[in-house]
């Protein structure tokens, strides 16, 4: 679009913290891509799934930190993953830029544990 600012967007998921697949580095690698996008001076938008719940204070501290640190603000604050014993916000919506994004919600999903956010 003419006369539009770089908008950078991230589609992240990070294994739940048993997987086999779950990179041992994985907290550091998002805090250097973070880190790199705000160096650029870009509009960040990160989505993902991280299997934290970012509700629960004493969760994740460490990605959290790092979103915070990075001037990013979860927009999201409803859980999405809800059963019959929990709800946690495990997919979260983050931006550099809130005052630009117009809207956003939560949707009920009937395929899967999560709902969708977007």
């Amino acid at each position: 679009m003419k006369n539009a600012r770089p908008v950078l967007v991230c589609v992240l998921y990070k294994p739940p913290d048993t997987s086999k697949y779950l990179s041992k580095s994985f907290e550091h690698d998002f805090g250097d891509m973070v880190n790199t996008d705000v160096s650029e001076s870009k509009e960040q938008i990160l989505m993902g799934d991280l299997n934290a719940d970012y509700l629960n204070p004493s969760k994740n501290k460490v990605g959290k930190q790092i979103i915070k640190e990075h001037g990013l603000t979860l927009i999201i604050d409803k859980p999405t993953r809800v059963t019959k014993d929990t709800a946690m916000l495990i997919d979260i919506i983050a931006t550099t830029h809130e005052q630009n994004v117009s809207q956003y919600m939560t949707l009920s999903n009937s395929l899967s544990n999560h709902d969708l956010a977007g």
